[in-house]
């Protein structure tokens, strides 16, 4: 079974060897989208039992992992051209690590720079 969650995150970025606007300091409200799969808990005495993962849990590693480091930052001190392809490409670095132990596995992962523009990769 897939579930998924939606996080948010502001972030300012320009890139550096842009012709176009975005070369100059911006910001951007970011949309994470995460899907992880995995077998349902079928455990009677397990908290998880019914669930691929608790969504609480399931926020925590988020949160730990990429919203505390990225959330209200400027995106060129962690990478020296952050367009959302890139950031992508990091994010899932991130949650292949977290979200590749036992039964559970990073699914899908997209990423919002816009309303109208955004990345997404997939398993």
């Amino acid at each position: 079974m897939i579930i998924g969650k939606r996080f948010t995150f502001e972030s300012a970025h320009y890139l550096p060897n842009h012709e176009g606007k975005c070369k100059n300091p911006h910001g951007h409200s970011y949309q994470l989208f995460i899907e992880i799969k995995g077998a349902v808990n079928r455990n009677e005495t397990n908290p998880e039992w019914g669930m691929v993962m608790d969504y609480t849990n399931f926020s925590n590693i988020v949160k730990e992992e990429i919203l505390d480091l990225f959330d209200h930052c400027n995106l060129n001190d962690k990478l020296p051209n952050p367009t959302c392809e890139n950031l992508l490409r990091l994010f899932i670095g991130i949650l292949e690590e977290k979200f590749s132990r036992g039964p559970i596995r990073l699914k899908s992962v997209s990423l919002k720079e816009t309303e109208n523009t955004w990345a997404r990769w997939e398993r």
